[in-house]
């Protein structure tokens, strides 16, 4: 399945994808969630917004 393509695309919805994410990685998708929401960070271009 060409999980990152259908996602960006909307093909999948975000619900599919940690449905998906959860299987492939053996946790929940709670945790999933809170793995990824914990790792990102702000990109520099978001200085410069309004």
């Amino acid at each position: 399945m060409p999980i990152r393509k259908d996602l960006w695309t909307g093909k999948i919805k975000e619900d599919d994808f940690w449905e998906w994410m959860s299987l492939r990685i053996k946790i929940n998708k709670e945790q999933a969630r809170a793995l990824l929401m914990q790792s990102l960070e702000p990109l520099p271009g978001l200085n410069y917004l309004a």
